[in-house]
């Protein structure tokens, strides 16, 4: 079974902004980053999030918007 990789950008601003956040909050981040390159972006074992979206719906992009 092969395994697929996200990759995950953060904004310009973002970056600039990470030596602002706390070290707790950066180790969380960090975390995250890693779970969402492992295995994906859409999740359905996260407590709180929604039922995931059929493809035709889904956005790949954080900024895109969905019509």
């Amino acid at each position: 079974m092969s395994e697929n990789f996200w990759h995950v950008r953060l904004s310009k601003k973002t970056d600039k902004s990470l030596g602002k956040l706390p070290k707790p909050v950066l180790n969380a981040l960090a975390l995250l980053l890693q779970d969402i390159e492992k295995t994906g972006s859409v999740r359905g074992d996260w407590p709180n999030y929604s039922t995931p979206l059929p493809p035709e719906k889904r956005q790949t992009n954080l900024c895109s918007r969905l019509d």
